[in-house]
């Protein structure tokens, strides 16, 4: 059996906490639990200090960040647990609590008995489902969480509007139009995340849950890769409800677009039949309907209104090259403000 590093992995925590983005915004919350449950919470607004705790605690609990900021209040109203965490705090964020959303999250699990360490075997499958995921969503990152993987989407600061249930209802079903990519055979599942409040495992950090043996160890969660981390956090990922914003990935262009517009078609039946012109459920089989639909749904990966209307000007079934500037101007925009509604 491998044996995990015996250190906290504090290039990986920095880059997690850059990543979340939650600096100005609230305070990154930690929660620490072992099998027999919470160890303590915490919230911060210090990496030093943030850093400090995961290294005390790394090994003897399994340690989680929730993946939007909790708010500024969080300071007075928790003192004990400002900056460290406390066994004696119990009460961790919840939904109605969350003010921004600055990241998205989708996790992969291999279907085993809980509370049981994976096999190679099972993590490979599962980092292969995230990277498969990670592929469609530009700035996005992979990170081996232990037992599973999973894909860590950066997206701009978004403010949650009040009626937060219907929003969560959103991502839910954003979350399971995603599922049968993944849990095509029945050994991988794509667990629910679409709680705005919902922990997240700490890359860098180990993950301890279950009993370790010969081909089930104990694995440190690790990021795949470099990825795109470059000052990103420009994305809004939407099914069909997230304000959607200016993508800020790097590179792009004609060349960029049509690459990812290629990969999309190839995965994504209801995208291919827009594009095709055999959308039986679409109402309005004008050129110019299909060229709202297309763009309805690439602003549901996220993509950027340039690239959207880059994406348009090739559309088969719309109206192409004959497109004016001032029409892909007013269909991308409608179909971006009837997303973040």
């Amino acid at each position: 059996m491998s044996e995990p590093t015996a250190m906290l992995d504090s290039d990986s925590v920095k880059k997690f906490h850059y990543l979340l983005a939650h600096c100005g915004l609230g305070l990154t919350e930690v929660r620490a639990i072992s099998s027999s449950g919470v160890v303590g919470i915490g919230f911060f607004d210090r990496l030093s200090c943030l850093v400090s705790e995961l290294s005390r605690l790394d090994g003897k609990a399994n340690l989680y960040a929730g993946r939007n900021p909790r708010p500024m209040r969080f300071r007075e109203q928790y003192p004990v647990a400002y900056n460290r965490v406390d066994g004696a705090q119990r009460r961790g964020g919840s939904s109605c609590d969350i003010e921004f959303l600055t990241c998205l999250y989708l996790d992969v699990d291999p279907v085993r008995e809980r509370d049981t360490p994976s096999t190679g075997e099972e993590v490979e499958a599962a980092v292969a489902a995230a990277q498969s995921l990670s592929a469609d969503f530009v700035g996005s990152v992979v990170c081996m969480t232990g037992n599973g993987a999973a894909v860590l989407v950066p997206v701009r600061q978004y403010r949650v509007p009040k009626g937060f249930r219907t929003f969560e209802a959103k991502c839910k079903r954003w979350e399971a139009s995603l599922r049968e990519r993944v849990e095509t055979d029945g050994r991988l599942k794509l667990d629910f995340m679409q709680d705005l409040a919902r922990i997240i495992r700490i890359p860098g950090t180990l993950n301890v849950k279950g009993t370790p043996g010969e081909e089930r160890p104990h694995r440190r969660a690790s990021f795949i890769g470099q990825g795109r981390v470059t000052g990103v956090l420009g994305q809004i990922l939407s099914t069909p409800a997230l304000e959607s914003t200016s993508s800020c990935h790097p590179g792009g262009g004609v060349l960029d677009v049509r690459s990812r517009l290629d990969r999309l078609l190839k995965r994504w039946p209801k995208l291919r039949d827009t594009w095709n012109g055999k959308r039986v459920d679409l109402h309005d089989q004008t050129r110019s309907g299909y060229d709202m639909a297309a763009a309805a749904l690439l602003s549901g990966f996220g993509w950027s209104r340039d690239d959207i209307i880059e994406a348009l000007k090739c559309n088969p079934s719309g109206r192409g090259s004959d497109a004016t500037d001032d029409y892909l101007d007013r269909t991308v925009e409608k179909a971006l403000a009837s997303a973040a509604r």
